[in-house]
């Protein structure tokens, strides 16, 4: 199995346990949008659990995990001793407790404290969709920014949310641990809430965020393809609030599904997302180990320092080694030599968010079921893949997963 090296082994339970976790999040988009077109209709039976594990070819477990999804949102109800109906269509919600006709701002919480994963072009750029579709909206944003370092954080942006009043229409949030009980307090006050990547306490629910899973899928087998045999994975911790485990994750079935041996992926926790981060792990994994023919950074700027770590050591980037970031910053292209990026769709999140955050204050409902954007492959000088080939591969795993 795959290494992980500064970190805990997640163990074979606990990755098949996150990839079963990411299958039935597709199948549950799967039934909405058969809801949606009317294909089980309003008020009628639908499959039951083992007919579609059967038809789908997937466990009883994933097939109702996926059903827990749309139960939480009310798109179907279980009745004792009949099975599951359909309740009602998404976005069909009955208005209830909507908010004041004076809410005309939307809050985007986030931290000033440097972090180059939580500030700057990152959430900028996510802010920046969320401005633009509220614009158009006729709302706009408010910055509440606080201090991660600070004591009472919470406490502090929960007086800037009193203080807005009736004129808040909705809450987006960066998550971080002095935010974890924010969810909660704004349910309390009845303020609907969206946060960039899935929540501990809702991770079904009133989230925006990448398709890791998938990206890490099409990164595998372009690798496979493009015949890379030993493949590093360098990034930041596998936890709530970043999609780094879905990308591992998603890697590993990627590669798996091309033939390749999980033993020959390493990962290794890079103990921050800086430049300095990435140039120090990849410097000290090579004094040990044999060198990769591929590395995959969670982040953009660990992936331009292990470029560095690289070079000094007579190895040239995207010749010798193929180097690709998973974040997608404007400064990728002007990296030496220009970086290839996993892009994570920062802009169309932010407007999604916004989106749900409007549904939210419109119609009164305070639960939507989370939204999952794809993330697009652009190919530099740092790895080289062909273009029919990342073409061919996306378009394969479109259909194995049946969209």
């Amino acid at each position: 199995m795959a290494r992980c090296i500064g970190i805990v082994d997640t163990g074979i339970e606990v990755r098949s346990a996150m990839m079963n976790e990411g299958l039935s999040r597709r199948l549950a988009r799967e039934f909405s949008d058969k809801i949606s077109s009317g294909q089980w209709p309003l008020g009628e039976r639908v499959p039951t659990t083992r007919e579609l594990a059967a038809t789908y070819g997937v466990s009883v477990n994933t097939i109702q995990n996926a059903f827990r999804e749309l139960q939480a949102t009310d798109l179907v109800e279980r009745r004792p001793r009949l099975g599951g109906y359909v309740k009602k269509r998404p976005g069909q919600s009955a208005p209830r407790a909507a908010l004041s006709s004076r809410a005309t701002t939307i809050a985007v919480v986030v931290h000033h404290a440097g972090n180059v994963d939580a500030s700057g072009t990152w959430a900028d750029r996510i802010i920046r969709g969320c401005g633009r579709e509220l614009d158009d909206a006729g709302f706009h944003v408010a910055i509440f920014a606080f201090d991660e370092d600070e004591p009472g954080a919470l406490e502090k942006v929960l007086a800037k949310i009193d203080e807005a009043g009736e004129t808040l229409g909705g809450v987006l949030y960066f998550p971080c641990a002095p935010l974890s009980a924010l969810p909660r307090a704004l349910d309390d006050r009845n303020i609907g809430w969206v946060t960039v990547n899935p929540s501990r306490d809702h991770a079904a629910q009133n989230f925006v965020a990448q398709d890791a899973l998938r990206a890490g899928r099409l990164i595998a087998r372009c690798f496979a393809r493009t015949g890379r045999e030993r493949v590093v994975l360098l990034g930041d911790r596998i936890q709530t609030g970043r999609s780094t485990g879905e990308l591992y994750l998603g890697y590993l079935q990627g590669w798996l599904e091309s033939g390749r041996r999980s033993r020959d992926v390493d990962f290794i926790y890079s103990g921050g997302v800086g430049e300095a981060d990435g140039y120090r792990t990849l410097t000290e994994y090579l004094k040990a180990e044999p060198r990769p023919d591929a590395v995959l950074a969670t982040g953009d700027y660990i992936a331009i320092g292990a470029t560095r770590a690289l070079r000094e050591r007579g190895l040239e980037p995207g010749r010798d080694v193929h180097v690709l970031g998973a974040t997608g910053l404007e400064l990728a292209q002007f990296s030496h030599p220009p970086l290839t990026v996993s892009e994570v769709p920062m802009e169309a999140m932010g407007r999604a968010a916004a989106q749900m955050l409007l549904e939210m204050a419109r119609e009164g409902v305070r639960r939507l079921l989370g939204r999952y954007l794809p993330a697009r492959l652009i190919v530099r000088a740092s790895c080289p893949i062909p273009a029919e080939i990342v073409k061919e591969e996306s378009k394969r795993i479109e259909e194995e997963s049946g969209k």
